[in-house]
């Protein structure tokens, strides 16, 4: 699951796939392995905070300038403490006014 996510991301990245497509991986994935609680402790938890924010990311105004942080997130799950911390700041440092102005002219964005 963490693979096919990571593919998915990497291929937005190079513009390989758009927003949409990735919102639709993600939603695969969520329906293919169910989506579970793990809570912050485990590994696990990462791969579904990450694909549960994926689901939404036009709600959630997530673009391609957020992938780094994703892929760190995920590929530090060994250290879930750590990696939850890291994506709680990462995503209290943006600013989102900004971010919800910058998007509205995607309409991907726009049909919130």
């Amino acid at each position: 699951m963490k693979e096919e996510l990571l593919l998915g991301l990497e291929n937005w990245a190079e513009g390989k796939i758009d927003e949409n497509t990735m919102l639709c991986i993600a939603e695969n994935l969520l329906e293919k392995y169910g989506w579970k609680d793990f809570g912050k402790n485990k590994p696990e938890s990462v791969v579904m905070e990450a694909l549960s924010q994926l689901e939404i990311m036009n709600h959630q105004l997530i673009c391609k300038d957020d992938i780094p942080a994703i892929k760190r997130f995920l590929e530090n799950d060994k250290t879930p403490a750590s990696s939850w911390a890291d994506w709680e700041s990462y995503w209290n440092s943006v600013d989102f006014n900004e971010r919800e102005g910058r998007l509205n002219a995607i309409e991907f964005y726009r049909s919130l």
